[in-house]
C-alpha cells in the first residue's frame, strides 16, 4: 500500500504520474496536488469500486479508468473541462455526475461502459465524437443540449435501449449516428427515418420541448404554467389549454414521458402536467410504454412512483395496465450495473406498481410464464431477452412463498441453478435444466 494512504478506510491515495497503482485496489483518492489524471492511470483496476476525485483536477486523459468493472458512484469535479478518449471505455458505473463547466468528451469516453439508464450531457459540448457512448446498451433516456452541432460515427450506435432523445435540426449527424440502436430500429424502418424523426421530435409542441431541455433551462413552475395555459390577452384574466400537452411528439411520448425519462424531477411539474393532461398517464409511447414505465426505469425518487401510481387509480380506474410487458422491459436490462441495480428496479416495480395495480396476479404464476417464455424464445437467455437476475427475483419473491406446494429442495436448486446463470456459466444449459425441473415438480405437485 502507498505511504500516503488510510490505514483504516484502506484507501490508496494516487500522487499522480508514476505513482504504482497496487494491482487488487479497491478504493483509492486522487492527491489534491494531481491536476491531470494521466492516461491509463487506473487501466485494469477491476476490483476499484470507488475513486475520490478533488476539485482541481482539470482533465481525465485516455482510457484512465478503461476496465474498471465494479465503480460505483463517480463524481467529476466541476474543475475537469476534459476528458480523454475510452477514459471510461468498458467500466460499470452505478452513477456518474459530470460536472456542467465540462467543455470536451472525447472518441469513445464511455465506449461499451453501463452508466445510468438515464444520462445527461453538460450544457457546453457540442460535439459528440465516434462512439462516445458506443454501446452503452442499457441507455433509455439521453439529454443532450440543444447546442450540439456535430454528431461523430456511431456517437450513438449500438444504444439497445435508447428511446428518449432529440437532436436540433442544425445538427450534422454522420449517416450511422445510431446504428444499431435495436429500440429506435424497432419502430421507424429506416435509419434516414430515425435521424428525421429525433431531428424533428418537438416541431410545434413547445411543451414537450420545455420539458426535455428543462434542466438546462433551469424551468420554473411558473413557467410551466405559463406554457400549458396560453393566455388571451396581455390584461385578460382568461387563459386557454394548450391542446398541444396532450399530443404524442414523433417518439409517441407526451410530456409526462419526458417528465419520468428526465434526470431531474419535480413533483410540481409532474402535478401541472397531469392536472393538465390527465390522459397522459395512459398513454402508451411507440413502444406502447406509459410514463410509469420510465420512471422506474430512471430510478426516479420513489414518490413521483407513488404519484403516477395514485393518479393512475384515481383517474382511470377501469385502465387495464400491462404489467407483463412491463416486467418484460425491466427484465432485460440484464445485470450490467450490477444484479443489485436491476433487483432494485423490478422490487420498484412489484410493491410499487404491480401490486397496486394487479394485484390479482401473483408471482408465483409470473416465474411459470416467464421461465416458459424464455424457453419458447431461443434467444431470450442472451441480451436483451429477459435476465437470469430477472428470474432468480420472482423465484426469491414468488417460490419461497409457495413452500407448503413446491418442494423446498427444489426451491434450493432452482437458485443454485439461476446463481450460475447470474454468472454467465451456460445460460442456455442452466435454462433447459431449470425447466426439466419445474416439469417435474408442476406434475408432482400439481402446480
Amino acid at each position: 500500500m502507498d505511504a500516503g494512504s488510510s490505514s483504516t478506510k484502506d484507501v490508496f491515495v494516487y500522487m499522480g504520474e508514476g505513482s504504482n497503482v497496487p494491482e487488487n485496489v479497491k478504493h483509492a483518492r486522487i492527491h489534491p496536488s494531481v491536476t491531470v489524471i494521466p492516461a491509463g492511470a487506473f487501466r485494469d483496476c477491476t476490483k476499484l469500486q470507488t475513486i475520490e476525485i478533488p476539485e482541481g483536477v482539470v482533465e481525465i486523459k485516455d482510457r484512465a479508468f478503461s476496465c474498471c468493472y465494479i465503480l460505483e458512484d463517480v463524481i467529476i469535479p466541476s474543475t475537469v473541462k476534459r476528458i480523454g478518449d475510452m477514459a471510461f471505455s468498458n467500466a460499470r458505473i452505478t452513477t456518474i455526475t459530470l460536472p456542467e463547466g465540462l467543455e470536451t468528451m472525447e472518441r469513445g469516453v464511455f465506449v461499451g461502459a453501463s452508466p445510468p439508464s438515464s444520462f445527461r450531457v453538460p450544457p457546453l459540448i457540442t460535439v459528440l465524437p465516434s462512439g462516445v457512448f458506443y454501446g452503452c446498451r442499457y441507455i433509455f433516456s439521453l439529454e443532450l443540449p440543444e447546442g450540439i452541432r456535430e454528431l461523430g460515427q456511431q456517437s450513438l450506435g449500438n444504444i439497445d435501449s435508447l428511446r428518449n432523445v432529440a437532436i436540433s435540426p442544425l445538427a450534422n449527424m454522420d449517416w450511422f449516428t445510431f446504428d444499431k440502436c435495436n429500440d429506435l430500429k424497432s419502430v421507424f424502418a429506416t435509419s434516414s427515418q430515425v435521424r428525421n424523426a429525433i431531428q424533428h421530435r418537438f416541431d410545434n409542441l413547445p411543451i414537450h420541448k420545455m420539458l426535455y431541455y428543462q434542466s438546462y433551462n433551469d424551468v420554473t413552475l411558473e413557467q410551466l404554467n405559463d406554457a400549458t395555459n396560453m393566455r388571451s390577452g396581455m390584461r385578460s384574466l382568461r387563459s386557454k389549454l394548450d391542446t398541444s400537452g396532450n399530443q404524442q411528439d414523433t417518439l409517441g411520448m407526451t410530456p409526462l414521458h419526458i417528465l419520468a425519462c428526465s434526470t431531474v424531477h419535480d413533483i410540481d411539474m409532474y402535478r401541472i402536467i397531469v392536472d393538465n393532461y390527465p390522459d397522459n398517464l395512459i398513454t402508451k409511447d411507440k413502444w406502447g410504454a406509459l410514463p410509469i414505465l420510465y420512471a422506474i426505469w430512471g430510478r426516479a425518487p420513489l414518490d413521483i412512483v407513488e404519484f403516477l401510481v395514485d393518479n393512475m387509480l384515481s383517474i382511470h380506474p377501469d385502465h387495464e395496465f400491462d404489467s407483463v410487458k412491463m416486467f418484460e422491459t425491466l427484465a432485460r436490462t440484464d445485470s450490467a450495473w450490477g444484479a443489485d441495480v436491476q433487483w432494485e428496479l423490478l422490487d420498484t416495480f412489484l410493491h410499487y406498481v404491480h401490486d397496486e395495480l394487479r394485484p390479482e396476479l401473483n408471482t408465483t404464476s409470473w416465474w411459470n410464464m416467464m421461465l416458459h417464455k424464455s424457453a419458447a424464445d431461443s434467444t431470450s437467455f442472451d441480451e436483451p431477452g429477459i435476465s437470469p437476475t430477472a428470474l432468480q427475483f420472482l423465484a426469491t419473491h414468488g417460490l419461497w412463498r409457495q413452500l407448503g406446494l413446491w418442494s423446498g429442495l427444489f426451491v434450493e436448486n432452482v437458485m443454485e441453478i439461476l446463481d450460475k446463470a447470474v454468472e454467465d456459466v451456460d445460460r442456455r444449459t442452466c435454462l433447459n435444466e431449470l425447466l426439466s425441473d419445474l416439469d417435474r415438480n408442476e406434475k408432482e405437485y400439481w402446480i
